[in-house]
C-alpha cells in the first residue's frame, strides 16, 4: 500500500492515529478533516465549539517518527464535508515543511484565510524551503499572494475552490506572482471568473516570457455590466509560441472568446492549431455578421479540428439548420451528440470519413482499376431504429436485478405485449393503470401504494412498449411481475410481458445505450450516402425521439 487516508474528527481521534511504521511503503498521505460538529457525542452543558482545522491537520502527524514523515512525498488535506467552516490559518500550513521535508505534491483542498497578505507570503516562503515541491493546489486565486517564492521548483499549479463557495475570482493582481513561476509547466483553474484583461495579460505574459506551458482554464469572462461568456479553454505554449488553442463550450461563447485573441494579435504566430473538443449548438442560428467575423478569426489558425458538435436540449425538438451552419464553419465533426435525454446519445462519424475517402480514391482511379463500390444500405426510418433498440433491450434481460442497490437505483422493466400496445395509444393512462395493477399483488407489503411500486414510465407508442422504473418499496419489481402474471393468467401468450433490464435512476437509462448502438450500426452501414445525408438522417431520428411522450 502506497497511499493512506486518515480521517480526523477531533483532537481525541487525532492522537490515536497509528504510527506510519505499520505501512513502510506509504509515500502518499490524505488527511480528511471532519468539519461537522457532533452534539450527540458531547455532554449537554458542553459548548459546541467550531472545529479547529489548524489542530486537526497537525495532530495526526506530530507523533509520527521522522523517518516515516520523510517518506511522504504527496500530501492532501481535505474537508470531508463542504459545509461553511472557518478557514485554516496560513501559519498552520507554514509548519508542513517541518513535518514533511520531502514533499513533491501538496493539495490544499480546504479554505485558507486570506485576510493577511503577510501571512500568505510567510506561508509561501515556508513552502519554498521544500526543495522538491513541484505540484501545488490551492482553493482560490486570492491565496496566490507570494506564490512567486516557489519559482525555483514549482511545475504545476492548480486552483480549485471548495465546491460550495462559488466562482474563483481571478484578479489581475495575481498575474505578476503567477507569471514569475518560470519553471511552471501546467496551470489549471477550475470554476474561475475573470475580466477579459486577465486572459489578455496571461496570454501575453506566457508569450513574452518565452514560456513552455500548458494553461487550462474553466472560466466565465465578464465584459461590461452584463455581457459574459465562458467555457473550457486550453492554451499550449512552446518557447513562447502559442502552438495550440483548445475550446469546449457553446458556439455563441466561442464567438465572444475569439475577441480575446483578436485583441492580442502578437499571441497568434500563424502556426497555431485550434482544437474544438465539443461545440454546443443553440437553436438560433448565428447572425450573418457574427458568422463572417468568426470565419475571419478561424483563418488565423493554421488548422481547425472539431472533435464534436452537440445539439442542445433547447428547443425540445432539434433541427438541422444549426448543424449545417456549424459544419460550414468548422467542417464535419468526429462525433455528433444529442443531449435530448438525461444522458447523451453520441455517434462517431469515423465511418463517414472513411467512406468519403474511399469514394475520393475511386474517382482518382476513374473507376477503371477497381470494381464499383457496392450501393449503400438504406438508412432506416426512426420508428425502425426505436423498434430495434427495444428488441435489443428485450434480448438482454437482467432477471438478477430486482432489488434497489445502495445508491437507490431501482429496477427498470420493459413492458410489451398486446395489452401495452393498446394502452400506448393513450400515454397518460399507462402510469395509473400499472400502479393499479401493482397493488393487486399478494406479495406486496401491507399499506404499499401504487406509486411506491411504479415510480415513472416512458411510453414508446410506435414500438408498442413501455419502460417502467419501479419505486423504492421493498420487492416492488417482484410484486409487479407477479401482478402481471396473475392478470394475464388464461390470456394468450405475450399479452403482457415484463422484462427486467437492470437498475437505474430513470426509465430511459438503458434505452439511451440501445438507441446509440442501433443508430451507430445504421450510420456505419449507410455511410456511403455521404456526410450530408447521414447527419441529416441522424437529426431526423433525434427529432423523432424528442417527440416521444
Amino acid at each position: 500500500m502506497r497511499q493512506l487516508k486518515v480521517k480526523v474528527r477531533d483532537a481525541t481521534v487525532a492522537t490515536r492515529v497509528p504510527t506510519l511504521e505499520r505501512w513502510p511503503r506509504v509515500s502518499s498521505l490524505d488527511l480528511l478533516l471532519d468539519d461537522v460538529i457532533y452534539p450527540l457525542t458531547r455532554a449537554a452543558d458542553d459548548p459546541l465549539d467550531p472545529p479547529e482545522l489548524d489542530t486537526q491537520m497537525l495532530l495526526p502527524v506530530t507523533r509520527q517518527p521522522l523517518a516515516c514523515r520523510q517518506r511522504i512525498t504527496s500530501l492532501a488535506v481535505r474537508l470531508e464535508h463542504l459545509d461553511p467552516v472557518d478557514p485554516i490559518s496560513p501559519v498552520a500550513i507554514s509548519a508542513l515543511p517541518l513535518w514533511f521535508p520531502s514533499l513533491k505534491d501538496l493539495n490544499l483542498d480546504l479554505p485558507i484565510a486570506t485576510s493577511s497578505s503577510l501571512q500568505l507570503r510567510y506561508m509561501y516562503d515556508a513552502l519554498a524551503t521544500l526543495p522538491h515541491l513541484e505540484s501545488l493546489r490551492v482553493p482560490n486565486c486570492i491565496d496566490l499572494s507570494g506564490v512567486g517564492a516557489l519559482r525555483n521548483s514549482l511545475r504545476r499549479l492548480r486552483i480549485k475552490e471548495v465546491v460550495t463557495r462559488g466562482l474563483i475570482d481571478l484578479a489581475i493582481g495575481a498575474l505578476p506572482d503567477t507569471l514569475s513561476l518560470h519553471k511552471l509547466e501546467k496551470l489549471e483553474v477550475e470554476n474561475g471568473w475573470a475580466e477579459a484583461a486577465f486572459v489578455h495579460g496571461l496570454l501575453r505574459g506566457c508569450a513574452r516570457g518565452g514560456r513552455s506551458i500548458d494553461v487550462c482554464l474553466e472560466l466565465t469572462v465578464m465584459e461590461g455590466a452584463e455581457a459574459n461568456w465562458g467555457g473550457n479553454f486550453g492554451f499550449t505554449f512552446s518557447a513562447g509560441v502559442l502552438k495550440e488553442v483548445r475550446y469546449d463550450g457553446h458556439l455563441t461563447d466561442l464567438c465572444m472568446a475569439s475577441k480575446v485573441l483578436r485583441a492580442s494579435p502578437e499571441v497568434l504566430p500563424g502556426e497555431t492549431v485550434l482544437r474544438l473538443a465539443e461545440v454546443r449548438l443553440q437553436a438560433e442560428l448565428l447572425p450573418e455578421e457574427r458568422v463572417q467575423m468568426l470565419r475571419s478569426d478561424l483563418k488565423r489558425f493554421v488548422r481547425v479540428e472539431v472533435e464534436g458538435l452537440a445539439l442542445s436540449r433547447e428547443p425540445a425538438v432539434p433541427s438541422l439548420a444549426p448543424l449545417v451552419q456549424a459544419r460550414q464553419l468548422f467542417g464535419s465533426p468526429r462525433q455528433l451528440t444529442w443531449c435530448g435525454f438525461r444522458n447523451s446519445v453520441e455517434l462517431s462519424t469515423a465511418a463517414l470519413t472513411a467512406a468519403e475517402q474511399r469514394a475520393a480514391a475511386a474517382q482518382r482511379h476513374d473507376g477503371a482499376a477497381k470494381p464499383p463500390l457496392p450501393p449503400p444500405c438504406a438508412l432506416p426510418k426512426p420508428e425502425a431504429i426505436l423498434q430495434r433498440a427495444v428488441d435489443r433491450l428485450a434480448a438482454a434481460a437482467r432477471p438478477d436485478c430486482l432489488q434497489p442497490d445502495a445508491d437507490i437505483h431501482t429496477p427498470v422493466l420493459l413492458a410489451r405485449g398486446s395489452v401495452v400496445a393498446t394502452l400506448a395509444h393513450t400515454p397518460t393512462a399507462v402510469l395509473p393503470w400499472l400502479q393499479a395493477l401493482a397493488v393487486t399483488s399478494d406479495s406486496l407489503l401491507p399499506g404499499a401504494k401504487g406509486e411506491d411500486v411504479v415510480a415513472e414510465v416512458k411510453v414508446l407508442p410506435t414500438a408498442a412498449a413501455v419502460l417502467v422504473r419501479c419505486g423504492e418499496a421493498r420487492g416492488a419489481a417482484a410484486a409487479l411481475l407477479a401482478a402481471a402474471a396473475a392478470a394475464t393468467r388464461g390470456q394468450p401468450h405475450g399479452s403482457l410481458e415484463l422484462v427486467p433490464l437492470g437498475l437505474g435512476w430513470h426509465p430511459d437509462e438503458q434505452l439511451e445505450a440501445a438507441l446509440q448502438q442501433e443508430m451507430q450500426r445504421a450510420l456505419d452501414a449507410g455511410a456511403a450516402h455521404g456526410s450530408d445525408a447521414c447527419l441529416a438522417w441522424a437529426v431526423s431520428v433525434f427529432a423523432f425521439l424528442a417527440r416521444l411522450p
